[in-house]
């Protein structure tokens, strides 16, 4: 949680919004592949994946959406961000996601882990 103090007499003129009231919600994910997936299996799943998000019926087509390689220091870091529809059930989608990728994920060219 984070906390913003403001003076009185500068919230007074402000619209203060619940952000923990709001219909959707914003899925972030870090994912963690292993150092010696060959570069174009872990370059295609990433494809893959930002694929899978702007098809999923559950996913605002015009939220932020994001899949990349976000850091190499250990490994393949991927991050992958979407912002869900009014609705969707976060955990739902969240699970179907991981399911899939990492059915696809275990594909002979993508191999060893």
């Amino acid at each position: 949680n984070k906390q913003n103090w403001l003076p009185h007499t500068d919230a007074v003129r402000m619209v203060v919004i619940n952000w923990s009231r709001r219909p959707t919600y914003t899925i972030r994910m870090w994912l963690s592949l292993s150092a010696t997936a060959p570069a174009d299996g872990v370059k295609a799943l990433v494809r893959f994946m930002r694929r899978w998000i702007d098809d999923c019926p559950c996913v605002n087509p015009h939220g932020y959406k994001k899949s990349c390689i976000a850091s190499v220091a250990a490994g393949y870091q991927v991050e992958v961000v979407y912002m869900l529809k009014p609705g969707a059930d976060r955990d739902e989608v969240r699970s179907e996601f991981f399911l899939v990728v990492f059915a696809v994920s275990r594909a002979p060219r993508l191999a060893p882990y």
